[in-house]
């Protein structure tokens, strides 16, 4: 009756997936832009860019993934004695995390004024300002741990006056590439 054991494991998977409007439609091979649409990362509207005007095309920073596990151990011990009720405890968390971010896959052009055209005529006529194309080469996974530790005292002092008194001990440690790179 003095002394209590409390054990727990919890799990938490977050699965986020932001994908842009035309996304698996190769709407940039269909209008006739050469090697817009790679693969399946690239398979939205590049983004157009004419000065003075709004975009055109998909966002060029989707499709967003987002895969988070999360594994947490703790237990805890609860002793009465006397006045005191002592409480001891530990904890270990472990996050796995996979985060994916295109960048302009499928490409982007601008159009700008120049001295001697306005931007519109310069997109009619295909004149392009820049034209970019940027990849995320590698998907990071990353790992993390989290240990805790702590002991506590409710010390019932007087029949008015109670001190909880503790100490607890955290350490995050660094993400790490479960790949190596």
């Amino acid at each position: 009756p003095t002394l209590l054991l409390q054990l727990a494991a919890g799990y938490t998977r977050i699965n986020n997936q932001s994908l842009p409007l035309n996304y698996g439609q190769d709407d940039g091979t269909k209008l006739g832009i050469v090697n817009s649409n790679l693969n399946e990362l690239t398979s939205a509207l590049p983004d157009v860019t004419i000065s003075g005007y709004s975009e055109l095309g998909d966002s060029q920073w989707l499709p967003i993934t987002d895969l988070d596990n999360t594994y947490q151990y703790a237990g805890s011990v609860t002793q009465t004695l006397g006045h005191h009720t002592l409480k001891y405890g530990a904890d270990v968390m472990r996050r796995d995390v996979e985060a994916e971010q295109n960048d302009q896959g499928p490409g982007a052009f601008s159009f700008i004024t120049s001295p001697s055209s306005f931007a519109l005529d310069n997109f009619l006529t295909g004149t392009v300002y820049t034209v970019e194309r940027n990849m995320q080469l590698d998907t990071p996974n990353l790992r993390a741990w989290r240990y805790s530790a702590y002991v506590e005292d409710d010390w019932r002092a007087m029949p008015w006056l109670t001190l909880n008194l503790g100490l607890r001990y955290d350490i995050d440690t660094p993400d790490t590439e479960a790949h190596g790179y």
